[in-house]
């Protein structure tokens, strides 16, 4: 649990630095391009809503189960982490809503650097607690986040806690909210409203 806490204290602290960062400077792109810029906050918007989707449907198969057992089926047989690709894929999608290259590189970069720390971490728990079974799964479900199709596995049914089901959906308006609050920013910026010292490439 210290260890989840942990990490979405330093993703929030993340976010509320890289929006600081675009709150004080001005997309390059959109101001010296305008439809390249308008491409990138499309295929961002894309993007955020590939990661949602993605989280929610691995939330209706890990919502309350994480602890009790093995979750191997549904997005669970493609890669072992299949939250953490979905949360990259609408981070960079949020950092592309931005019209700027260089932000979701930043979140790419940082996700490569810290997130297999705590994989690794997340890990060795799962193999104490689980054994031979988390083994096998490890064995069979080789990657840790680049998805497979070759042993996609699904179920009929599944039972989900409701309460962590809803509580994991409200955590999306992190992904959902930027879309709106990255334009209303740029807007004022152009308006002069909220001076802008740099740009962002």
């Amino acid at each position: 649990m210290k260890l989840i806490q942990k990490r979405v204290k330093i993703s929030q602290s993340f976010g509320v630095i890289i929006f600081g960062y675009y709150l004080m400077g001005a997309s390059f792109w959109s101001l010296k391009n305008a439809i390249l810029g308008e491409v990138l906050y499309f295929i961002g918007t894309i993007m955020v809503a590939v990661g949602v989707l993605g989280r929610v449907w691995c939330l209706s198969y890990i919502a309350g189960n994480k602890r009790n057992i093995v979750i191997q089926h549904g997005p669970y047989s493609l890669c072992r982490n299949p939250l953490y690709l979905f949360g990259l894929i609408g981070a960079i999608g949020i950092g592309l809503t931005t019209k700027t290259i260089a932000l979701p590189l930043i979140i790419f970069i940082v996700f490569v650097t810290y997130y297999p720390f705590v994989v690794k971490k997340e890990e060795n728990d799962l193999r104490l607690k689980f054994g031979t079974e988390f083994e096998n799964y490890m064995n069979k479900t080789t990657s840790r986040i680049i998805p497979s199709f070759q042993n996609y596995a699904d179920l009929e049914r599944t039972k989900i806690n409701l309460r962590s089901f809803r509580k994991g959906v409200f955590d999306l308006f992190y992904f959902i909210i930027p879309l709106g609050i990255f334009p209303f920013i740029e807007f004022l910026h152009g308006m002069g409203a909220i001076p802008y010292f740099y740009y962002i490439f």
